[in-house]
């Protein structure tokens, strides 16, 4: 009886290591390209106004390391949302989500070694918090068939906005080149105003503050 018992629990532990296991071909990273490992909490106060209305960005890109093209999409839970919206532009499409609960992108694909940008901000439109995790998922790009994904780092961000204690916020320069959904360019170094002045649609804008390459925002003009 004690050696059954001795193998169950042998069994046991693997399928729990195995549960346990993840994948690390998509990593979070920093500003400086350090990895953030899987498991870390990040508490977000900073607060940026490129249109005039503050929010908070998610300092965080996410790295292939493969020397191959990768498959991947994100699932993030929003735990805790007091106000406002999390806008997620990653990997392949934009949206904008105000409830708590959980979404999943649409998958995209990263080139080998490649390293993008999460394009991810909480916009409060009062004091309060947004509490959410985000999980990368990865797979093999493949012709057909529905992909197999695999768990990698996940991370718990929190998000606090506090605009009486607000002593710097970052407000730079801001233009934008805009493009239609094909992808024609249809204004350049362009305001944000400019872009509300166009025909009703959907539209793509590549940010530059102070001449810098920023965010890829989706905007809708109605």
């Amino acid at each position: 009886m004690k050696k059954i018992l001795s193998i169950l629990a042998l069994f046991a532990c693997g399928v729990f290591a195995a549960q346990a296991q993840v994948d690390k071909t998509l990593q979070f990273v920093d500003k400086e390209g350090k990895v953030v490992e899987n498991g870390a909490e990040l508490t977000l106060t900073e607060v940026e106004a490129p249109w005039g209305d503050d929010q908070i960005v998610l300092p965080l890109s996410v790295k292939n390391t493969k020397n191959a093209k990768a498959g991947v999409r994100l699932i993030f839970n929003i735990m805790q949302i007091d106000n406002g919206a999390i806008q997620v532009c990653f990997p392949s499409e934009c949206t904008s989500n105000s409830e708590a609960k959980e979404y999943i992108t649409k998958p995209g694909t990263m080139d080998a070694g490649e390293v993008k940008e999460m394009a991810t901000e909480w916009l409060p439109t009062a004091k309060g918090k947004c509490v959410a995790t985000f999980q990368l998922q990865y797979y093999e790009p493949t012709a057909g068939g529905e992909p197999t994904y695999m768990n990698g780092p996940k991370i718990k961000v929190t998000f606090d906005y506090n605009p009486t204690s607000v002593t710097n916020v970052k407000v730079g320069n801001v233009l934008m080149d805009v493009y239609d959904t094909a992808g024609k360019m249809v204004l350049t170094n362009a305001k944000k105003s400019d872009v509300i002045g166009l025909t009703r649609g959907v539209y793509i804008c590549k940010t530059k503050v102070n001449g810098k390459p920023g965010k890829v925002e989706k905007i809708l003009v109605r």
